[in-house]
């Protein structure tokens, strides 16, 4: 073979190396994919899409509200976040060690929170939010059931305001366990969910 033509092989391999490495790093990661799976049930939840809300989830589905051992139906969530708004999404593969500060700073940004409210979420210092994380944590495997590795996450909802009511309308959690299906995509497979009171009452 000629040098011409060696270096013509050598490019070639190269390029399809270079082709083959492009492809894999922008292929999803399983963090990326829980991430698009909690997004599309959250945006699903406050455009009162109940079809694509089902659809983020599985067939064996658990939906329970904060302080009740009673199943809910996921059509009571999205009625409830119907034409309000998403504060934030997290997602983490348990344990979740900031979640509290995650949740803080949605609080922070959130103009229709009451103040109350705030000060319930927001630590007022660094020993404050340590604790607030130590208790999302056991909050986390408790609620869900999670041991390590398990990926959950939380979406913070803020209902849409009632015309006929001079109160602030109240923020939800929404907590979410996943399953992780054989192709690497995300469905959620527990729920639990309610307002800051409900969840440390």
């Amino acid at each position: 073979m000629s040098f011409k033509k060696l270096c013509g092989s050598v490019s070639l391999i190269v390029l399809l190396f270079a082709s083959m490495s492009g492809a894999q790093t922008t292929r999803p990661t399983p963090t990326q994919n829980w991430s698009a799976a909690v997004e599309r049930l959250a945006l699903a939840l406050v455009t009162g899409d109940t079809p694509t809300a089902h659809a983020a989830t599985t067939n064996a589905l658990s939906v329970v509200r904060s302080g009740s051992t009673e199943a809910a139906d996921l059509t009571t969530l999205v009625q409830r976040a119907t034409g309000g708004a998403v504060l934030g999404t997290h997602v983490y593969s348990f344990p979740p060690l900031a979640m509290a500060a995650d949740l803080a700073a949605d609080f922070k940004t959130a103009t229709t929170a009451s103040d109350s409210i705030k000060a319930l979420m927001i630590p007022t210092n660094d020993d404050a939010m340590q604790r607030a994380n130590a208790t999302a944590i056991q909050w986390v495997a408790q609620a869900l059931g999670a041991t390590q590795g398990t990926p959950v996450a939380v979406a913070l909802v803020m209902p849409a305001a009632v015309a006929e009511s001079p109160k602030s309308p109240v923020p939800v959690l929404v907590l979410m366990r996943g399953a992780a299906g054989e192709d690497g995509s995300f469905h959620i497979s527990r729920i639990v969910f309610g307002t800051p009171l409900e969840i440390l009452d």
